[in-house]
């Protein structure tokens, strides 16, 4: 039984160490901290652990929807990301496109000072109906495959006029995080990633 903990721990979980000349820190990554979050800092040998057991992830997304829905259908649905207002969701009837793209997150992901990649992959509705400045009203999701695959909401426009395409992520508590700024290209769309601290990421999406 601890062995099989112990080889969940090493498939869901993935610990990385920083050292320097006076201090280290270690950063936990999972489906839980896709960005990583420090979970030790260490100075002149002396060590503070502030990992907590629920930044451990021991189940898949998959397995834990699952075990939600056998123990109560209203605590599944909770599991899901909230639709943010307004426009989170497309209205019974409403027409469109929907598009899938493979995205590509690149820049200094963990704070590392180093360039990393992240994939994601992004399920976009382009609808038939614009808002109040003349712009097409997109909805979707997106998820990152590398961290458990949990579907994000997403909700923004896009100008056909610039071909700009805004999309803003709502996490379950219904608030905006990151928001994305791409143009479109022959291949897809680039552009920006940006943090809610303001960080800005690359962002390439393709077919």
């Amino acid at each position: 039984m601890q062995q099989k903990i112990r080889e969940r721990l090493e498939q869901e979980n993935r610990i990385e160490v920083e050292n320097r000349v006076f201090w280290s820190q270690a950063r936990i990554y999972n489906q839980l901290h896709p960005y990583g979050k420090m979970v030790s800092f260490g100075c002149f040998g002396f060590v503070f652990p502030s990992i907590e057991w629920e930044d451990i992830a021991l189940l898949s997304q998959a397995e834990r929807e699952d075990i939600s829905r056998f123990l109560s259908p209203t605590s599944a649905q909770a599991e899901q990301p909230l639709t943010p207002p307004a426009t989170a969701q497309a209205p019974t009837g409403t027409t469109g496109v929907r598009q899938l793209y493979h995205g590509v997150i690149e820049g200094d992901i963990d704070g590392k000072n180093r360039i990393d990649t992240l994939r994601c992959e992004f399920d976009l509705f382009f609808e038939d109906r614009v808002n109040e400045e003349g712009k097409l009203i997109v909805n979707g999701t997106y998820k990152y495959p590398r961290y458990g695959g949990r579907a994000i909401t997403l909700s923004g426009t896009y100008d056909p006029n610039t071909d700009l395409l805004v999309l803003v992520e709502y996490y379950k508590s219904g608030k905006p995080n990151c928001t994305m700024r791409v143009q479109r290209t022959s291949y897809g769309f680039d552009g920006m990633f940006i943090r809610k601290n303001g960080q800005t990421l690359s962002l390439t999406m393709t077919q």
